[in-house]
């Protein structure tokens, strides 16, 4: 683990060295970061996707998916599963900020088996309940789509702008 863990760290430098073609910078990031993840080093990972994004335009929301579900694989023991499931909750943060509660309920519901895999019962805690949330702000932005049709149409309509307003502030902290 330790020479992948170098490896997917010399990896990154080079691809940051190589920031003039795209191909050239894409291949070691790519490769970075599924080496990364497979020794559960999502912080690697994740700097060679947002490497990646800087320079070229890539699903950085769906790489980083996929890096957390090859180092939940490659996990082994529950520091790494605690470890994945903090990653995993952050990145629900930014699912939901993104709109994507799809995504987000899924990554969520990773994130209690993990959590549970990992022996800390707070994290547990705290992951069952971000995913109940997860699940009440999908149903609420559902609901929205009647409301947006209405906004569209009438753009003071003060019912369809105080149910934005509810979502806005108590889902998205806006």
């Amino acid at each position: 683990p330790q020479d992948r863990t170098a490896l997917a760290r010399q990896l990154l430098e080079n691809a940051a060295r190589s920031q003039d073609d795209p191909v050239t910078l894409w291949v070691p990031c790519r490769a970075a970061q599924d080496t990364a993840a497979q020794t559960c080093d999502i912080r690697t990972a994740f700097e060679a996707i947002e490497l990646a994004a800087r320079f070229i335009d890539v699903d950085t929301l769906a790489l980083k998916l996929a890096a957390l579900t090859s180092a939940g694989k490659a996990a082994k023991g529950p520091e790494e599963f605690a470890d994945l499931t903090t990653d995993h909750l952050r990145l629900v943060d930014e699912l939901v900020d993104a709109d994507q509660f799809e995504t987000a309920e899924k990554t969520a519901t990773a994130a209690v088996q993990l959590a549970r895999k990992s022996n800390d019962a707070a994290l547990a805690t705290k992951a069952t309940g971000r995913s109940k949330e997860v699940s009440e702000a999908k149903t609420l932005y559902q609901g929205m789509k009647s409301v947006l049709e209405t906004l569209a149409k009438n753009s003071d309509d003060p019912g369809a702008n105080l149910e934005t307003g509810k979502f806005l502030c108590f889902v998205k902290g806006a």
